[in-house]
């Protein structure tokens, strides 16, 4: 099976790091700066607290993506190892003894469409 090489603690590291700057930064910044520049500083902090919270959002929506992508992966290689040890090998024959077999096997219903098929069309496989 691959190797995951996804860190989910500096995916969870991000989250808290946005989320905590995005909750940290004060709307007040007359505390801070008082000169012509206020309603500037003000607009960007604020501007900078959206995204945060955006970048927060997205960050989980990555998280939530990349699981849902190892799960498919982890599904798939699951798959393919059955496949490869032997449990869903299927075979195929043309011989007619494999035809004789799969006809016996069909429903009543699909043995009238196969010898319908039969008769209408000269190169039907079976």
């Amino acid at each position: 099976m691959g190797e995951k090489l996804i860190d989910a603690d500096k995916i969870e590291g991000l989250k808290v790091r946005y989320s905590t700057m995005e909750h940290y930064m004060r709307e007040d910044t007359d505390s801070l700066v008082k000169s012509s520049a206020s309603d500037a500083f003000r607009e960007a902090t604020a501007k900078a607290k959206e995204m945060a919270k955006d970048l927060t959002e997205t960050v989980d929506a990555l998280d939530e993506f990349l699981n849902s992508a190892a799960r498919e992966f982890r599904a798939m290689d699951h798959n393919i190892a059955s496949v490869i040890g032997g449990e869903k090998l299927a075979t195929f024959t043309n011989s007619e003894k494999g035809k004789v077999a799969a006809y016996n096997g069909l429903s009543g219903q699909d043995k009238k469409q196969m010898e319908f098929s039969r008769s209408k069309y000269s190169d039907y496989p079976y």
